[in-house]
């Protein structure tokens, strides 16, 4: 292991620390964590969460001098699918599309819902050579629901957070929505 780099014990050690931190934080402003920090719907981090956390691993990553990389994924069509199939609809796929998330991507990573069809997945310690590969997890998975005629249409944009370069966090989704890598209908 190469200096600065953390093993997976202590990365999840990090991130359990992390989200304690976030639920005190939360709990001690009135409100219960879970109504502060997290999305009703998908019961993912929210995006007050999201930047929160995405934030302290900024500044963790910038010591340890590690990079993440970022995937932006939308939901195509739910505006369409409120419309013609109803808004429970609608929710069913944002449900479906954080459920596929959480579920492929480790525990240590922070996935949460950013937008009303937009979700964000930060891979901690993730290299410019693991975006391409946290990308096509996505997209097989993805393809899996099509051959099951279980369409969840969504649009990915990838993009790495390098602490030579730093950037903010709205710079870093915008970098990620401008590197849209393919529509994949699933």
């Amino acid at each position: 292991m190469g200096e600065g780099e953390m093993t997976k014990e202590e990365l999840a050690r990090e991130v359990e620390r992390l989200r304690a931190r976030l639920a005190a934080l939360s709990a001690g402003g009135g409100g219960g964590s879970e109504v502060a920090y997290h999305d009703a719907l998908t019961g993912l981090y929210n995006r007050n969460a999201f930047f929160t956390l995405t934030l302290q691993q900024f500044r963790l990553a910038s010591r340890k001098r590690r990079s993440m990389v970022l995937l932006l994924c939308k939901v195509v069509g739910l505006e369409a699918t409120n419309e013609t199939r109803g808004r429970d609809a609608g929710d069913e796929m944002l449900r479906r599309a954080g459920a596929l998330l959480k579920q492929i991507y480790r525990q240590a990573d922070i996935v949460a819902r950013v937008g009303p069809d937009e979700f964000a997945v930060l891979a901690i310690e993730a290299t410019a050579a693991h975006q391409e590969l946290l990308a096509n997890r996505l997209h097989q998975h993805l393809a899996q629901l099509t051959l099951t005629a279980d369409e969840l249409p969504m649009r990915v944009g990838v993009t790495r957070w390098d602490p030579a370069e730093p950037c903010t966090v709205k710079e870093l989704m915008e970098r990620a929505r401008e590197n849209t890598l393919v529509d994949r209908a699933v």
